[in-house]
């Protein structure tokens, strides 16, 4: 089998990775222009979603709470997926914990006017095309969003005429085609592997307190942990799409241990 065609590109606050297993008949420029028109379509995304750009769509929603503002396409579905989760998993997954992941040091502080910790999916208004927060909330979209961003680039790649390959972001993973893909995870003594086939998975680290040493690692509130789930945690979902899985990585450190998987199965996806 020939070596994949990737390349990689540093985006969503990560490095993301485009891979391509290629086929007799790609040549050079297709395998290039394929891999580009991924990398095109993640950054339009990064464009409208990053919490760190003052400038971004989302951060309109953000800077004038209580007005409504009318959102493309991506952002319309990534707050509605978002709105939805949070719904069905009670607040579980919530993307209006800006505010306490800035007082924390998640992120970064770029609004003078005061913020609330954190609000609920019922805070977010959805309505014919157009976004409102019913208070003065942040919305952090930076992990749901990095997944959808991985599911319309291996949208993009199918559209373009690629056969199998992947998108990899800075542990939101997904895998098209005929081919399978074998994935390490957890420590070198303790590595598992894990093998994907027309499937996404999504690894996030969880904890309690910020780490400069880590900075892209998921920080819950306090009261989103029950006492069993203290410890520092690393969860790893498997689903059909990147957004998924990303979402339940949420869900699931708010679940307690013994519930993690059921839980998991009911969201049409796997603990791994």
């Amino acid at each position: 089998m020939t070596q994949p065609f990737r390349r990689k590109q540093p985006l969503l606050g990560t490095f993301v990775e485009v891979g391509i297993f290629s086929q007799p008949d790609d040549d050079a420029d297709f395998l290039y222009q394929a891999t580009q028109s991924a990398f095109q379509r993640i950054a339009h995304i990064q464009q409208l979603l990053s919490f760190h750009d003052i400038n971004s769509e989302l951060n309109q929603i953000n800077q004038q709470p209580m007005q409504w503002h009318t959102v493309q396409a991506d952002t319309l579905r990534v707050l509605t997926l978002a709105k939805r989760i949070g719904l069905i998993s009670s607040d579980k997954f919530n993307c209006t914990v800006g505010g306490e992941m800035v007082a924390r040091g998640g992120l970064p502080r770029l609004f003078d006017h005061e913020v609330k910790s954190m609000g609920s999916a019922k805070d977010i208004q959805i309505k014919h095309g157009k976004v409102k927060l019913n208070k003065p909330l942040l919305l952090t979209l930076d992990g749901i969003g990095k997944g959808y961003a991985v599911d319309m680039a291996v949208a993009q790649l199918k559209q373009v005429g690629v056969m199998s390959g992947w998108v990899n972001a800075g542990g939101d993973l997904r895998h098209f085609g005929h081919t399978h893909m074998a994935v390490y995870l957890g420590a070198d003594t303790i590595r598992r592997k894990v093998t994907l086939h027309n499937a996404a998975l999504a690894t996030s680290r969880l904890s309690l307190e910020y780490d400069s040493d880590h900075p892209a690692l998921l920080i819950l509130p306090e009261n989103a942990l029950g006492t069993e789930n203290r410890q520092d945690d690393s969860l790893s979902v498997m689903a059909s799409c990147a957004w998924r899985c990303d979402a339940l990585t949420k869900v699931l450190a708010a679940t307690p241990l013994n519930q993690r998987q059921a839980t998991a199965m009911g969201f049409k996806a796997a603990l791994v």
